[in-house]
């Protein structure tokens, strides 16, 4: 990797030609090759580049910053040389050959029991039908490079978090890494686990591997307890949790519900196990049939024969989803003010419009400030999230978007970024916030095409979850709360919100998303967007900011029912904070193994020392203002311990990569008489006598005799 500066043709001396002569000495069919394989903003960069604009020109053309576009064309560079490499005997020596090997244990258990998940990363063995080949250049693994993992497991439960990473350097090559994830399953049936990958930040490939889950074991159900973590925001006030249980033919399905209350803990617990009726397998899919017939038949009619017909639709999903002892409980928690949170946490199979249910009096989502989350990723599920500038994405038929861009404004609060043509890629950097703008679909098809990614197909569903695959480490690592403008035009439209938009962000790591279950009237959408940031900054929880604009949407446009429209996928009780200055991420990793593994005598752990401008994908910490540029006089890491040896010798030198991160080792060895024993371990990152980050950790020494 280098770092592109000046005239290419000093940066191109691997090889041996110019952009602009030869084609970065590239065959016409691998020329072919590298336009497939770039994003359209890097054929762009790569088209502006060759016609002889500079960095600095082409991130003015394109508004970005001058970093963003060098990152861009580095990546674009990286492309190009692999491609050539592949044709390049003299280059083969540059390159490591990783195996990657996916395995899943047992690959067949009953509902509730746990599973392990492995990928593991080595240099040798052969390729099954679970592996996958890696090559790596020599000049890639010079940076802080690493291979960043997701984990997808719809049907089941993830214990812990579903990213992971391990590190991609030359130190690493003679060892097998391993990135392990636990869970448990939900639901019986064949189900699909997914480790989608990235080399850095580029999409690689996926691997897959089928689990058999056993029928439904009511027994380990009834012993599951909602569980909570210890966090410094209060609890919502009441928790639902809802499964969906099939039969042996999947063919019929009832609801199984725990409550738990924060309020009334010692009545509802969230020991007791409510069941609703059987229902077909047809059924959930006939309810949004019904709510889209509802929607279109009360278009123009009068606004209380539209109520009238909303509220019978609500009453009979209350009736066949909500069994009689349920119904009562839930009387009993009534809220005597309109402020107590409801959280549905629920798989993503029961797609109901739980918002619309309704008691005889009133719709429960004007009972209770309701927000949803998915049962897979209830372990990590955020208790805060951060606010800043936020980003715009919109489609090709939304004219003079900078008009919505408007109404994101909040006193104080940096100005809405309004993303280049409408696009969010993998150079939107520093996300604090993601609002999403599309119409309603027309009968030309092209005019909804491109935003918030850039959509290859008219299926919102495959659209959706593959392509936003160039901005998934970037929203995962920033953590961003997403919200959607879906607008009306034409006739009423349902919006396919949970199994297309809030899932695919949810999944990919944002804090929330917030939009509405069909296409509303404009003048609503204004009203509840508008207030909705407006008190986001003012420090409202998530809950709070979404009740006020659902009731200011309503106040706005009394005779429109549009404002039940609106569904909060997040805790309601999360807060918003400002992200502070701080002098980047600073990263201890230990190679080969976790860093709380117990460490045998005598045997060498390598660690990889960062200082970088972006977290890790499997940062769980507020996030930072990082400036964009990390510039030390003379960064160096000074290692303490008592009884380690510590190699090399501190201060250990960190060097600057061409990305503009700091990249840095050194190796621990405990010796035998250390055994049993434990050692603290302190890091401390200075710019000469200036300290900049410090980090600590303990290892716990094993007996003697044994080996890693």
């Amino acid at each position: 990797m280098f770092a592109l500066k000046g005239k290419p043709e000093l940066v191109d001396s691997w090889l041996s030609t110019s952009l602009k002569e030869h084609n970065l000495g590239l065959t016409p069919n691998q020329w072919k090759q590298l336009h497939e394989q770039l994003t359209p903003m890097q054929r762009q960069i790569l088209e502006l580049r060759k016609a002889g604009d500079s960095i600095e020109e082409i991130a003015s053309q394109l508004r970005l910053k001058t970093h963003q576009a060098m990152g861009e064309w580095t990546k674009v560079y990286l492309i190009a040389q692999v491609l050539r490499s592949d044709n390049d005997i003299s280059d083969q020596k540059a390159i490591v050959a990783y195996e990657m090997v996916l395995t899943v244990l047992p690959d067949s258990v009953l509902v509730g029991e746990e599973i392990e998940v492995t990928l593991s990363l080595n240099v040798t063995s052969t390729q099954n039908s679970n592996d996958y080949l890696l090559s790596v250049s020599g000049d890639e693994v010079a940076d802080v490079v690493e291979l960043n993992i997701f984990l997808t497991a719809p049907g089941f439960q993830l214990n812990g978090n579903n990213v992971a990473s391990l590190p991609l350097a030359p130190e690493t090559d003679q060892l097998t890494q391993t990135a392990r994830f636990y869970i448990t399953a939900l639901r019986s049936g064949e189900a699909t686990i997914t480790v989608e990958f990235y080399r850095g930040d580029s999409f690689e490939r996926n691997l897959e591997a089928k689990v058999q889950v056993a029928e439904f074991d009511e027994g380990s159900f009834t012993r599951t307890r909602i569980t909570t973590q210890p966090r410094p925001v209060p609890q919502p006030d009441c928790i639902l949790r809802v499964q969906t249980v099939w039969n042996e033919t999947n063919s019929i399905c009832r609801f199984q519900y725990q409550l738990r209350s924060f309020l009334l803990p010692s009545l509802f617990p969230g020991n007791n196990i409510y069941h609703s009726e059987s229902l077909s397998s047809s059924w959930i899919e006939q309810v949004r049939d019904l709510l889209a017939t509802i929607l279109e038949n009360i278009s123009g009619s009068l606004p209380q024969e539209g109520k009238s017909r909303l509220i019978s639709l609500g009453q009979y999903l209350l009736k066949h989803l909500f069994p009689t002892e349920l119904q009562s409980d839930f009387r009993s928690l009534i809220p005597k003010n309109p402020t107590f949170t409801l959280l549905i946490i629920a798989d993503q199979e029961a797609w109901i419009p739980w918002e619309l249910l309704h008691d005889g009096q009133k719709f429960l989502g004007d009972r209770f400030i309701i927000g949803r989350w998915l049962q897979e990723l209830n372990d990590t599920r955020p208790y805060e999230f951060p606010v800043g500038a936020i980003n715009v994405a919109h489609y090709a038929n939304v004219e003079q978007p900078e008009l919505w861009t408007t109404l994101l404004e909040a006193p104080s609060a940096p100005p809405p970024q309004p993303l280049p043509e409408g696009v969010l890629h993998d150079s939107t950097e520093a996300i604090r916030g993601l609002h999403l703008i599309r119409y309603s679909q027309s009968s030309d098809s092209a005019n909804y095409r491109n935003a918030p990614v850039t959509l290859d197909n008219t299926n919102d569903a495959e659209d959706i979850e593959h392509q936003i695959r160039p901005a998934k480490l970037n929203l995962r690592r920033n953590r961003p709360l997403v919200t959607l403008s879906y607008v009306k035009t034409e006739a009423p439209e349902l919006t396919t919100l949970e199994q297309t938009w809030a899932s695919a962000f949810i999944r990919a790591g944002c804090s929330g998303f917030i939009g509405s279950l069909w296409a509303v009237e404009s003048d609503v959408e204004a009203a509840f967007i508008s207030s909705f940031y407006n008190r986001l900054w003012t420090g409202a929880s998530l809950g709070e900011a979404f009740s006020t604009s659902r009731q200011l949407a309503h106040a706005t446009a009394p005779d429109s029912l549009d404002y039940l429209a609106y569904v909060l996928f997040g805790d309601p009780m999360a807060r918003p904070y400002r992200p502070v200055e701080g002098k980047g991420y600073a990263v201890v990793e230990p190679i080969g193994r976790e860093i709380d593994d117990p460490l045998p005598p005598g045997v060498p752990v390598r660690f990889r020392l960062t200082l970088r401008r972006t977290p890790p994908v499997w940062h769980e910490e507020r996030v930072i203002e990082v400036a964009e540029n990390l510039i030390f006089e003379n960064l160096q890491v000074h290692v303490k311990t008592i009884g380690l040896q510590v190699t090399p010798d501190s201060p250990i030198a960190m060097s600057l990569t061409p990305t503009g991160n700091y990249l840095g080792w050194f190796t621990l060895v405990a010796p035998q008489e250390m055994a049993g024993n434990s050692a603290l371990v302190q890091v401390y990152f200075m710019d000469g006598v200036l300290p900049i980050h410090s980090l600590m950790f303990s290892l716990n020494i094993t007996e003697g005799g044994e080996t890693a």
